[in-house]
């Protein structure tokens, strides 16, 4: 009896209560799309590409800050990724992601350039970007 009260009481609080969605650092659809057919005119490989979307979302971060980070992953497969962030207004910053690949894996370095604006919660839209071997 107790256990069906408790059980009730949570699906009556779970009812009520909003869901939460976490909110990371992305980029705007349209500006991801652009980049991944960027990423895919020099023939990136696609694994390393979700690498680089990751690394760009987390130095962007949710407001524009001076920052410089690293990606790096113990797979050969992966490139390890350095981003340089510098804020350009309130909105926008300007970013340089340098993606270079181990030894073992038979792939130049590939270079990103960009201007990023806020335009959303944590949502970045590309003003510019082009990408460079």
């Amino acid at each position: 009896m107790k256990l069906r009260a408790v059980v009730s009481l949570v699906v009556v609080v779970s009812l009520s209560v909003d869901a939460v969605t976490p909110v990371t650092p992305h980029l705007a659809p349209e500006s991801r799309r652009d980049l991944e057919k960027r990423l895919a005119a020099i023939a990136f490989p696609e694994t390393a590409g979700s690498s680089v979307f990751i690394a760009l979302g987390q130095a962007l971060g949710m407001k524009p800050t001076k920052t410089t980070y690293r990606y790096e992953q113990r797979y050969a497969h992966l490139p390890v990724i350095d981003v340089d962030v510098v804020p350009t207004t309130e909105q926008c910053a300007d970013v340089v992601l340098a993606a270079k690949f181990r030894p073992q894996v038979k792939y130049g370095p590939v270079r990103i350039r960009g201007r990023y604006c806020l335009t959303g919660l944590g949502q970045w839209t590309a003003t510019s970007q082009e990408v460079t071997q």
